[in-house]
């Protein structure tokens, strides 16, 4: 006996792909997103998706949303004449700096930024970001100056945005007396990875993230000019 199973979001997603010739990463660039953006609904460990993200698909792939999330309706469509929904451009507010082994008082460290900005850091946040109070840090050393170019501004999710997976950099903030260390780095598997090419910066670091004296606060989805970093988020200049 046979049995029918209707298709999965990532299955469609695949037959869509295809059919399109397209690739999965190809598809999450021209949607705005990273590109192991789609991997995880390939493989089956996630199974949606957010409206925004599925529209902007659905144009992508040639099809509809109802088809795309539902398996409802036509699946081939003419999507060519139909331009994806420009991203509105917002300000980034600079709140402080990341400088790993320096200390700042709390109240300095994040929030009391007295550096200014010469124009300010204007981004388009992609599908899924929209809504988030995203914002920027000074990063002023090596620790992650194989991926990010000297005195670069790093735009961060907060975490109430987003997750913050292995392999991404993240934020993070260690207390201690009063004072707050901001950093930079890598997240691994209980350890903090720096890449680095100053001799006096750490590879890694122990992450304890039950320790209320050290947590991650974001996720960092793009610097100011993209420098090495898959574009999770469009700058503009």
């Amino acid at each position: 006996m046979v049995v029918w199973r209707p298709m999965s979001l990532g299955e469609r997603v695949r037959q869509r792909l295809e059919a399109m010739n397209l690739t999965a990463a190809e598809a999450s660039k021209r949607i705005g997103r990273a590109p192991t953006f789609l991997r995880d609904l390939l493989k089956g460990r996630k199974r949606s998706m957010t409206e925004t993200n599925a529209r902007r698909l659905a144009l992508v792939l040639g099809t509809t949303v109802e088809w795309l999330i539902e398996g409802r309706g036509a699946e081939a469509v003419d999507n060519s004449t139909v331009q994806l929904d420009k991203v509105a451009v917002t300000n980034v507010p600079l709140v402080g700096y990341a400088e790993i082994g320096v200390w700042r008082e709390g109240a300095a460290s994040m929030g009391a930024q007295t550096k200014p900005v010469a124009e300010p850091i204007k981004v388009a946040p992609p599908p899924g970001y929209e809504g988030a109070a995203l914002f920027a840090l000074h990063l002023r050393d090596g620790s992650m100056n194989k991926h990010y170019g000297p005195d670069s501004y790093l735009i961060v999710c907060p975490l109430d945005s987003t997750d913050a997976r292995i392999g991404d950099h993240v934020i993070v903030t260690r207390t201690k007396n009063g004072m707050v260390e901001v950093v930079c780095a890598e997240l691994g598997a209980g350890m903090l990875f720096f890449h680095s090419t100053d001799p006096t910066v750490p590879a890694s670091r122990p992450l304890v993230v039950a320790n209320e004296d050290q947590r991650i606060i974001g996720v960092v989805i793009g610097d100011q000019r993209m420098r090495n970093r898959p574009a999770r988020l469009f700058v503009t200049e």
